[in-house]
């Protein structure tokens, strides 16, 4: 499904009068998970790098010279409750309007065709080709995620000679990097062998943190793009909340990765403290089994839209992070807008809460975990004083005006055939490379 959103009518007609020859660059998103930030009725899960793309995608198209469309992971049409103005195309809902009967027999060939590129990749040991992206063009294509699904979105636009940007969303893949063998797989079925395909194939890579570039450096020898996570600090939210003064804990409902198990561990250990719990359901048995046992000062919540989630941040006295790993946690800045100190167990990307004092990182410790919470919270005073510092840091180093600008310049730099690197200023050197790349692509596209 193909999300296309306008730049505006106004803003087109201005970018032609001054030049018009010049069509605008299409730069097309590919993150199958954010359903649910465009249709509200879905009560999917979303994580941080939905919301990273998304929030990209959406600056983006602010600009007259981009077109952006976005991909998403629908099988049916749904409604557009974004807020953008944006045009819906899903390649199975269009197919089966047309013919009735063809819903079967296309469900039969979807399952032959998965059945055939399993095979093809164990036989020629290369990933196969995603059929979508060479009936849709796009001149740059931004891969959120390096999977087995990424190296085939990779083959596949430098097969159609489109640029291709990956976005790394986890520190997982520093680990899926140096995978080896077709058994020895990541935690949802990562091959070393394609996420390395991924990463060395691609035009641009983007990391979100220091240690990621150091990382991907050292053990694929390229040279990742730093952009940190954006985020849109203008809008804020003023819907009420029923509960205010908790230790908010948001994500997955597993004992693997985020660690909700340890959530009801902390709360048990500080009875005196609310605790509310926005967990996502990975598997019902365990969402269940948590429920159950969760302490009486804990309040699990299944599900909270995400344009009502930020009310839960806002009133919140203390973030907890109970993950076993992260990459640039998006929860954190949510947070950090409103200037809700963090609380980390096992997380401190590039070392931000230490070095800029946004909370405490407890080094894996639970007893830490609980003396903080409980020291931030009854430390009224400490907290008011903390919250123009959090909040200065998110302005400093993760606005998303400032963010897409490098984006900008990262796209520039690929469609005019540069290396990536490091991200060039947003200033005139990038606008007029930016400039210079789009007059080159109405030669080449």
């Amino acid at each position: 499904m193909v999300w296309e959103v306008s730049v505006g009518k106004k803003a087109m007609a201005s970018s032609c009068a001054t030049d018009p020859v010049r069509r605008s660059v299409i730069v097309t998103f590919d993150c199958p998970g954010a359903v649910p930030l465009f249709d509200r009725t879905s009560t999917a899960g979303i994580g941080g790098a939905e919301v990273r793309a998304v929030t990209f995608a959406r600056f983006l198209a602010q600009d007259p010279r981009f077109r952006v469309k976005f991909v998403i992971g629908a099988a049916n049409h749904v409604r557009d409750d974004s807020g953008a103005a944006v045009e819906v195309c899903c390649e199975t809902a269009d197919t089966n309007r047309r013919s009735p009967t063809r819903g079967l027999a296309t469900h039969a060939s979807r399952l032959a065709a998965k059945a055939v590129a399993s095979l093809t990749k164990r036989a020629l040991g290369k990933p196969c080709y995603q059929m979508f992206y060479r009936r849709h063009k796009t001149d740059v294509l931004c891969c959120f995620g390096v999977t087995n699904r990424t190296a085939s979105v990779v083959r596949t636009a430098r097969q159609a000679g489109y640029k291709v940007i990956v976005f790394v969303t986890s520190d997982r893949t520093l680990q899926d990097v140096c995978r080896r063998g077709w058994n020895n797989r990541g935690l949802y079925g990562e091959r070393g062998e394609w996420c390395r395909f991924s990463l060395q194939h691609a035009d641009a890579v983007v990391v979100q943190k220091e240690a990621q570039r150091k990382a991907l450096q050292h053990s694929l020898g390229i040279v990742p793009s730093l952009i940190r996570n954006p985020i849109d600090l203008d809008e804020k939210n003023d819907l009420p909340c029923e509960i205010s003064g908790h230790v908010l804990w948001i994500g997955r409902a597993d004992i693997d990765s985020k660690r909700a198990d340890l959530l009801l561990e902390i709360a048990r250990r500080s009875p005196q403290t609310a605790f509310v719990g926005i967990m996502n359901v990975h598997d019902r048995d365990l969402y269940q089994t948590l429920r159950r046992t969760c302490p009486a000062n804990l309040r699990i919540i299944e599900h909270v839209p995400f344009d009502k989630v930020e009310a839960y941040y806002r009133d919140a006295s203390v973030l907890l992070n109970t993950s076993n790993a992260e990459g640039f946690p998006n929860s954190f800045l949510q947070a950090a807008k409103y200037g809700v100190p963090i609380v980390s167990l096992n997380v401190d990307p590039d070392s931000i809460i230490v070095r800029y004092s946004l909370g405490r990182y407890c080094r894996g410790r639970l007893e830490n975990a609980v003396q903080a919470i409980d020291e931030i919270s009854e430390a009224i005073d400490t907290r008011r004083n903390s919250r123009t510092r959090i909040q200065d840091y998110v302005h400093r180093y993760h606005n998303v005006h400032d963010r897409v600008r490098d984006l900008q310049s990262l796209i520039a730099q690929v469609l005019a055939g540069i290396d990536s690197g490091p991200v060039i200023s947003s200033g005139g050197v990038s606008q007029r490379l930016l400039s210079a790349s789009m007059n080159r692509s109405e030669t080449c596209i």
